[in-house]
């Protein structure tokens, strides 16, 4: 999602009320929530996370995003696709 400070990326089971609790603690906007692109990952919560993290990493990584932490972390690099 770009927003006025930069982009985000993430997920969740349910995409849009995760926004939406995005919007009502303040860090998004309305606006910034209704240009959001969506994106359908099959699988549970840890192919999301795959999907997530080849996304930020297509980014250029969470250095260059609004996103703070990466959701595959150094201790579960394993899960991630062969040659990551």
């Amino acid at each position: 999602m770009t927003t006025r400070d930069g982009v985000y990326v993430g997920q969740s089971n349910n995409i849009d009320r995760r926004l939406q609790e995005h919007v009502n603690r303040g860090k998004f906007t309305a606006e910034d929530i209704a240009g959001a692109e969506r994106f359908g990952v099959p699988g549970g919560k840890t192919a999301r996370e795959i999907a997530e993290q080849l996304k930020v990493d297509s980014l250029g990584g969470k250095g260059q995003l609004l996103n703070v932490v990466n959701p595959i972390g150094d201790s579960r690099l394993d899960l991630m696709p062969e040659g990551y």
